[in-house]
């Protein structure tokens, strides 16, 4: 099968309300651009009727669905990238909560000569403290055992050139939790990587997550992490 220019790997969870706007958003700004894309929903189990909208969707040329079990974050987006890594030169993705606008994208896509990776960070982000001692943490830990300089190292709006990622992708155990985190500081040490800002909408009413279930992903990604890192430096 031919190359296409990129997939978009989105990982879908419980999104109804929004998602067929932002997949309308997605495809406007990519069409603008001229751009050879499939977007990838994949969705993990929603339990909301998301992976009906997708179904639906579906029927346009650029957007497949995915639909699944339940498996998480992580491991949904690892399924997605093996996938796309072997249809497109390009890998980007981006969440299905619309926090980070398709609008950001075309100055990231427009970074993309001579670089391996292009990640965004995130402005004006108004995390909470514990949030933003949990990215510290992310960050940190990359910093230790990859040696990345990398700002957001789990940003959710990343484009990958396939041919790195493909290689990168066989070291990560399926079930890994965060793993754009190693991801991020891999490539870093083995590519060339630009960094874009990006804004940052966080939705209104959206949840937060416990200060003990924060340190116990932050410990989980440590570990797993460290035990990546050892494979690939």
């Amino acid at each position: 099968m031919p190359l296409i220019n990129l997939v978009v790997v989105m990982p879908v969870y419980n999104e109804a309300d929004g998602l067929e706007t932002y997949l309308k958003a997605w495809t406007e700004t990519l069409d603008s651009l001229q751009i050879d894309y499939e977007i990838m929903a994949l969705d993990d189990g929603s339990r909301d009727g998301s992976g009906d909208i997708l179904e639906r969707l579906a029927s346009s040329p650029r957007i497949r669905a995915v639909c699944k079990q339940n498996e998480g974050h992580g491991p949904t987006i690892l399924r997605g990238y093996a996938d796309a890594v072997q249809r497109a030169d390009w890998v980007f993705q981006a969440d299905s909560d619309g926090e980070i606008p398709p609008s950001a994208f075309p100055a990231v896509w427009e970074a993309r000569a001579d670089h391996d990776a292009v990640l965004g960070v995130r402005s004006s982000r108004n995390q909470g403290p514990i949030r933003a001692v949990m990215s510290w943490m992310a960050r940190g830990i990359v910093d230790i055992l990859l040696g990345s300089t990398i700002r957001d190292v789990n940003i959710p709006f990343r484009l990958m050139r396939s041919g790195i990622l493909a290689d990168i992708l066989p070291a990560i155990p399926a079930e890994t939790f965060a793993p754009n985190v190693p991801i991020s500081g891999v490539i870093s040490r083995r590519g060339r990587v630009a960094e874009v800002p990006v804004p940052f909408l966080p939705r209104a009413g959206a949840g937060s997550i416990a200060g003990l279930r924060i340190l116990r992903i932050a410990l989980v990604s440590f570990w797993q992490t460290l035990r990546i890192s050892a494979k690939l430096r």
